[in-house]
């Protein structure tokens, strides 16, 4: 009978003189030839706004204080690693794109790298072996790693600069998975401290790469019991009595409401979409088919980079649905069936679910892009080498040559092909024009795509085009599913940079007149730029400062900061005329311009950059006496949000302090209402209980009002809320509540009046553009006054 070694020889020399190792240079050659087309691909989607335009990722040093900045970006500390891999990127190359592309080629080498000896040392285990009938373990390594290195599926993680995060974190879950293997099956001490040192180290850079490597705990279950302890299962289920199962089921539905609670903030993200939650997961049925056909077929037009794929409405709204569905539990019946006799088949079947279940699942992210099989794609190609492999055993039993001689020329032409396919894809990533006119083309009532497009159209000169791809994009979005905004803007843009300046002007003012409800408000700055940039080049100066004012509202971003110095550039230009200082209505001081500021600012409730305005100003005037009345103004505002942020806080609250009970009965109210609903009955108790002990205190009356309000039981809520209004007239909650509960009632009037109320003792509302909009659209009075409940404070009682 031939031995393992016999095989690998009998593989070696009958075949080719070279090792695998050998081989495995040629696949890194064939990795650099697929992807050298692409050293000056373009930046598209979310590259610009990750590593270009986010200053965060500009840092001098690797210092904690340049980590921390690093952290400290939307991606959080999760996403470290590749945001401080563009950081370097930055230092070395200078912006230069060529530097990012490079770098995205090296970790897919190191990738690659990863999968060799991933497969290398899952193949070393004896089960493994077992698996393998007639292809050599050394060899079945080679071509897993071959075939997922070079399949063009894998551009998208490449080429598209931005998801070099997928690819990172595949890297480290290769070589964590590696690690971990070696550690159990090494009889050598040194080698298994290395190897488990190594794997901490690896799986720690994994969680700081991209949130899907949460799967490796359960990637490492999935190798110990297929490959390592195929016994660990019944011999865990040997030992565990019934009580303990009964105890264990007890602690799960303990737990269950728990996690329903916390499933909110999974809803939060479908807030956006036009997809439900449901919707999203019988699509998904479909685009995980899509998935294996890619991999399976991957003629090079198949794949986009901007798929606009049909929703599911049910498992019969398209009836593909429920084929789907029947599709993917065969394979899951085939992996549990071969989990028996051939492990690797149903490793690499489990392994490719397992890895799309966070990006294919309840999670609201968009519905199909080809980067997320980056890492789940190596159980697809373990799979198809393993039926290779039994296949060969049906056609041959004999250990014969000249049938390893066809397998591993026909593994050679399949890899050459498919490295052709992927330089072929890669072509289409020459340019900007190119991708997305591919990109329209496959998806051509995208509005993402088409705005992207028009931009690019007008760019190089084609504006009509460019003008009627974005006219285009406007007509075809619907509710989140948009870019309305977006595309508005760039129509603005293209006529400004035109000299058609009032038409710009005209089309801005229509489409923010005309904007459609629940309208992504992404472009909104970008427009007002663009309008106030308009009116100034036609004269209007005031229309033009007031545009830059509403581009300075969302504070923080680089737009605001562009919308700041355009007003103060405005301003600047108007001191130098008397026609100017007329419109803007400037006097003809040095203090004039950074007054004005300062003053608008202070209008929109932009206390912070208020001061900086004031500050300026007063250096220049400390005896202005409008600019001394702003900054009593703003002192005097700073002063009521202080307060109000203050009078809601438990821990300054003397009673809090002093009365466990009140603030346990507090504290158990918000746990259950938050995260254990089963229990929600018990609340109004725990909240009449706080306020009994404390019947003066108007936090536990707010608590227990708003809850009424939130159960639908308005004119208690309402009743009660005035009740505390008495001894409590300026706690700013009870206030907003009173207003919202008028709102209930449909009665805006005194709504308004609450919500005037409101900002009178909390300028700074975080919801103060709301209601103010509000207040104007009631139109109040003045002397509108608002009764509260004819209860004297000393008199208060516990409510009922």
């Amino acid at each position: 009978m031939m031995t393992e070694k016999d095989k690998n020889h009998s593989w070696q020399v009958r075949i080719t003189s070279l090792s695998p190792h050998v081989l495995f240079l040629f696949v890194l050659c064939f990795i650099c030839l697929s992807y050298s087309n692409t050293l000056y691909s373009p930046l598209v989607l979310d590259d610009k706004a990750t590593f270009i335009d986010e200053p965060k990722v500009y840092i001098d040093n690797f210092s904690l204080e340049s980590l921390q900045k690093l952290s400290s970006t939307r991606f959080g500390l999760g996403r470290l690693i590749p945001l401080l891999t563009f950081a370097i990127d930055h230092m070395i190359g200078k912006g230069s794109v060529k530097q990012f592309h490079l770098t995205n080629i090296l970790i897919h080498i190191l990738s690659t790298t990863a999968v060799y000896l991933l497969m290398r040392a899952l193949c070393s285990t004896l089960i493994a072996k077992r698996s393998l009938k007639f292809i050599a373990p050394e060899y079945f390594s080679l071509f897993v790693t071959a075939l997922w290195a070079v399949h063009p599926v894998q551009t998208n993680a490449v080429t598209y600069l931005v998801q070099r995060m997928a690819s990172l974190v595949a890297l480290f879950y290769f070589a964590a998975l590696t690690c971990y293997i070696w550690g159990r099956i090494n009889i050598s001490k040194p080698q298994r401290y290395i190897a488990w040192v190594g794997f901490i180290i690896f799986a720690l850079c994994a969680f700081l790469s991209k949130e899907n490597s949460f799967t490796l705990p359960l990637a490492l279950l999935l190798v110990e019991m297929l490959f390592i302890s195929p016994e660990l299962g019944k011999n865990i289920m040997a030992k565990i009595r019934w009580q303990q199962l009964l105890g264990l089921a007890i602690v799960i539905l303990l737990l269950l409401p728990l996690l329903y609670a916390n499933l909110s903030t999974i809803y939060e993200t479908f807030s956006n979409r036009h997809f439900t939650i449901s919707e999203r997961l019988l699509t998904e049925l479909r685009v995980i088919v899509f998935y294996l056909s890619l991999l399976i077929f991957p003629l090079p037009g198949r794949f986009n980079l901007e798929h606009d794929f049909t929703i599911s409405h049910s498992l019969l709204a398209p009836p593909t649905t429920l084929l789907a569905l029947l599709f993917i539990a065969s394979l899951l019946w085939i992996a549990f069936k071969a989990s028996r006799h051939n492990k690797l088949i149903s490793f690499g079947i489990l392994f490719f679910f397992l890895n799309l279940i966070l990006e294919s699942s309840i999670i609201g992210l968009e519905l199909v892009f080809e980067h997320r099989l980056y890492l789940p794609s190596l159980g697809f190609f373990i799979v198809m080498i393993a039926l290779v492999d039994i296949g060969i055993r049906f056609i041959s039993a004999k250990n014969d040559i000249e049938l390893k001689q066809i397998i591993f020329l026909g593994t050679v032409i399949i890899v050459c092909v498919l490295t052709t396919f992927t330089s072929i894809r890669n072509t289409v990533w020459q340019d900007e024009y190119t991708l997305m006119k591919d990109c329209a083309k496959k998806s051509p009532n995208k509005p993402r795509v088409l705005n992207n497009l028009g931009v690019i159209l007008a760019i190089s000169g084609r504006y009509e085009e460019g003008l009627a791809t974005l006219e285009q994009t406007i007509a075809l979005g619907k509710n989140n599913y948009e870019e309305y905004l977006k595309a508005a803007n760039n129509i603005v843009n293209i006529l400004r940079e035109q000299g058609k300046f009032q038409e710009a002007a005209d089309r801005a003012e229509k489409y923010i007149k005309e904007r459609p409800k629940g309208i992504n408000w992404d472009g909104f700055q970008r427009i007002m730029l663009n309008l106030g940039t308009a009116y100034w080049k036609l004269g209007n100066l005031q229309a033009s400062f007031e545009a830059f004012s509403y581009a300075a509202l969302v504070k923080g971003t680089t737009d605001a900061k562009i919308a700041l110095g355009a007003m103060e550039a405005l301003l600047l230009e108007a001191m130098t005329s008397e026609k100017g200082r007329l419109q803007l209505e400037l006097e003809n001081k040095p203090v004039a311009v950074h007054r004005k500021i300062a003053g608008t600012l202070f209008a929109k409730r932009d206390y912070r950059n208020t001061e900086q305005y004031l500050k300026m100003a007063l250096e220049k005037d400390p005896n202005d006496i409008a600019t001394l009345e702003i900054k009593r103004n703003l002192e005097n505002a700073l002063e009521k949000n202080k307060r109000a942020i203050n009078a809601v806080n438990l821990a300054n609250r003397p009673v809090s302090i002093h009365n466990f009970r009140f603030k346990s009965y507090l504290f158990l109210a918000g746990f259950i209402e938050k995260s254990y609903h089963p229990l929600e009955g018990s609340i109004e108790y725990f909240l009449k209980e706080a306020a009994r002990l404390e019947p003066q205190d108007p936090v536990a009356g707010y608590y227990l009002a708003r809850w009424r309000l939130k159960t639908n039981q308005t004119d208690e809520a309402l009743k009660l809320t005035k009740h505390y209004l008495n001894s409590a007239l300026d706690f700013f909650p009870l206030i907003e509540l009173a207003g919202l509960c008028y709102q209930e009632q449909n009665n805006n009037k005194q709504a308004a009046i609450m919500f005037s109320r409101l900002l009178a003792n909390y300028p700074g509302h975080p919801d103060w553009a709301e209601y103010e909009n509000f207040i104007k659209t009631a139109k109040i009075q003045p002397d509108n006054k608002f009764e509260l409940e004819k209860t004297k404070p000393a008199t208060i009682n516990a409510p009922q």
